[in-house]
């Protein structure tokens, strides 16, 4: 940077410097003695020195400050490759160092993406071998009671035959959810998510939850984050389920 402006101060100073109309003519001479002698009147030098007199002409005001702003410009540049010799170690090691974090950073996102493909195939093994799809509502109800419970919620009915929108009730943490169980083979539409969202009033719950064995529609997933209602969806599913046996392996 403050290579730069000199620069620009340099360029500046040479348009803005005006030069000299016209110079005088100097004489050099040097007498018997040895002593040189300079000036600008030629009548003034003796006359058995004119014949050796040598003209010279001066410098003007303008080319002695571009001759030392060229001189500067030389000195600059002359410091450019020094300070590129001297700092492009640093250099190649600040660009290695880069690299290195950025290839570190790619290698840790790569590997989390793998281990969170492989613990949702996982998870997806363990519902087909639980045959989530294929047991009977009741069956589906009571196994998400059990995993509810297992992640720390006190779960009881509705003690309703017909759920109008909300099939459990879990408190957790000074919360008490309204929960629906959406057991179906294609996505869970918004409407489901209106419904838990407007019954859980009802049920003096300040929260709502919707847990499927499949997916929910995009418009469902939006109406879900404007209401505040959680939404556990096959993937979610699986997981909890892992997490479930996995602490019974542990616990036996």
């Amino acid at each position: 940077m403050k290579y730069i402006k000199f620069t620009v101060i340099a360029l500046c100073l040479i348009v803005l410097i005006p030069p000299t109309i016209s110079a005088k003519q100097l004489y050099k001479w040097v007498d018997k003695d040895g002593v040189v002698h300079v000036t600008d009147n030629p009548e003034s030098i003796p006359s058995e020195y004119r014949s050796s007199a040598v003209k010279s002409k001066p410098k003007s005001r303008s080319g002695a400050t571009i001759e030392k702003i060229e001189k500067g410009f030389k000195n600059v540049f002359d410091e450019v490759p020094r300070l590129v010799k001297e700092n492009i170690k640093k250099v190649v090691a600040g660009a290695l160092v880069i690299i290195g974090l950025i290839a570190l950073v790619y290698l840790f996102r790569s590997y989390l993406k793998f281990k969170e493909q492989k613990e949702r195939e996982t998870g997806l093994r363990a519902l087909e071998i639980l045959n989530i799809d294929g047991i009977n509502r009741t069956e589906f109800e009571n196994y998400i009671i059990r995993l509810l419970t297992h992640r720390g919620f006190k779960v009881e009915t509705t003690g309703e035959k017909i759920a109008l929108g909300v099939t459990l009730i879990a408190k957790k943490d000074e919360h008490k959810y309204a929960v629906q169980i959406e057991r179906q083979t294609g996505s869970v539409s918004r409407l489901a998510v209106s419904d838990v969202d407007r019954e859980k009033h009802r049920y003096s719950c300040d929260k709502a939850m919707l847990i499927t064995n499949s997916y929910f529609s995009e418009d469902a997933i939006e109406l879900a984050r404007t209401k505040g209602c959680e939404l556990v969806d096959r993937d979610t599913l699986a997981k909890w389920i892992l997490d479930f046996q996995r602490s019974n392996v542990e616990s036996s």
